[in-house]
């Protein structure tokens, strides 16, 4: 600690100290109180950002208003508004604690998009068209994208194969089966 820092050390005992009345004085140095640290909120935009939060719509808007956030810093702002986090949630867990607090939908809007393809793609019945749907629709232009639809239709395909090879196993499993069904079924 530099002398700077010390100065300012113990300026801050000495106010703290003169500003006891004498009963709180004889009580800390009987050892019947103690000095307490206790960390500030190390956001000083907390109230401008709580108005923000508190008129934003989807859970997209709160990650945006916590862009480039450290963790520690949420972790901050979490426990001023009294919303229960621990050290170990991630921060898109925090997100969705904090937009459960302010009543925000915080609904994935990707989720909801994966909801809506996949129940147009369970309508479809020809191989060739699923697969003119899938390589076409704009939600699904990654292959993590594709990944995480498989995982929705509880398809099993392996991450390394490539785009192709994941469309043609979703495919094969899903409309596939539908087939197979209905050929038992008749």
């Amino acid at each position: 600690m530099s002398k700077r820092e010390s100065q300012l050390m113990f300026q801050i005992f000495s106010e703290f100290i003169n500003g006891l009345n004498h009963e709180q004085y004889e009580s800390l140095v009987n050892g019947n109180a103690v000095i307490e640290y206790k960390r500030t909120n190390t956001i000083p935009i907390d109230d401008r950002l709580k108005d923000s939060i508190l008129k934003s719509e989807k859970i997209t808007d709160v990650e945006r208003y916590f862009k480039g956030s450290l963790k520690k810093d949420i972790i901050l702002f979490c426990e001023s508004n009294r919303i229960n986090v621990k050290g170990r949630d991630t921060k898109k867990e925090m997100f969705k604690k904090i937009a459960n607090h302010f009543n925000i939908d915080y609904q994935e809007s990707k989720d909801v998009e994966l909801n809506e393809v996949m129940e147009k793609f369970l309508q479809l019945t020809d191989g060739v068209e699923a697969k003119q749907f899938l390589t076409a629709h704009e939600t699904l232009k990654t292959k993590k994208e594709i990944i995480q639809f498989a995982q929705l239709l509880d398809v099993y395909v392996n991450p390394r194969h490539s785009k192709v090879a994941i469309v043609d196993r979703i495919i094969e499993s899903v409309i596939g089966s539908q087939l197979r069904a209905k050929v038992i079924r008749s």
